[in-house]
């Protein structure tokens, strides 16, 4: 049974309510057509025949859900892989000497202008990731021609925030600590994350804050790799 133009709305209609992702919704819609094609003309209502293929063969609408849930949790790791992949490069020649160099010229200019690491936190931990990810959102639909969500944005967003998952982790540690700083033997005037480096109300070097700005700042380099990367892949695809 070949549907008809109507019939193919209906079914791209229906599977675009079912699903979230466009990569699943394609997989399902051929699977749906191949499987319409080779049942009888007029053996079921359309509506009812398409439900049976739903239900046989992917165990429904829960079946469906779960299916997304396992790609999601398939892609966040090959993302995450490739992110600790890239990551890793920076700490081995040929790139080791420009970490290096970066830490450094970090610390000197945190040290000679302390406002330099709140602008990297800002830019690095909240500007970046947004931009990146709205940018790619759109190319993305662009390239495919299809504006519904990719299965692959869900690993990319965990990984571009990141780093500000780790300041908000710190900020609720540096409350915990300054509520709780009379039973930790602690005296501590207020409650900071970089002026002034400390961190987890605790007072650390600057070397170390330079260290770890430094990692927030491959981690988004790495970022923009995975993003050329993958934009790279869908074109191919397209």
């Amino acid at each position: 049974m070949k549907p008809s133009v109507s019939q193919d709305k209906q079914l791209k209609d229906y599977l675009r309510k079912a699903l979230k992702y466009r990569e699943t919704y394609e997989e399902v819609y051929d699977h749906t057509l191949n499987a319409l094609n080779e049942m009888a003309l007029n053996e079921l209502p359309f509506q009812d025949s398409i439900n049976r293929i739903i239900a046989n063969d992917f165990g429904g609408p829960r079946g469906l859900a779960t299916m997304e849930r396992s790609h999601e949790k398939s892609f966040y790791n090959v993302t995450i892989k490739k992110q600790w992949q890239y990551f890793k490069q920076w700490f081995k020649f040929p790139l080791l000497p420009v970490t290096i160099g970066l830490c450094i010229l970090i610390h000197v200019l945190s040290t000679a202008i302390p406002a330099v690491i709140s602008l990297l936190l800002l830019f690095a931990g909240v500007v970046f990731p947004v931009l990146l990810t709205n940018i790619r959102y759109f190319k993305a639909g662009l390239v495919l021609g299809n504006t519904m969500k990719s299965i692959r944005d869900y690993p990319f967003r965990r990984v571009a925030f990141l780093p500000l998952n780790v300041v908000y982790l710190q900020i609720a540690s540096s409350a915990l600590i300054y509520v709780f700083q009379d039973f930790l033997h602690l005296h501590l005037n207020s409650i900071t994350i970089v002026p002034g480096y400390q961190f987890m109300s605790l007072q650390v070097s600057q070397v170390a804050c330079s260290l770890m700005f430094t990692l927030i700042i491959l981690h988004e380099l790495c970022l923009y790799k995975l993003y050329k990367e993958e934009l790279k892949t869908l074109k191919q695809i397209a």
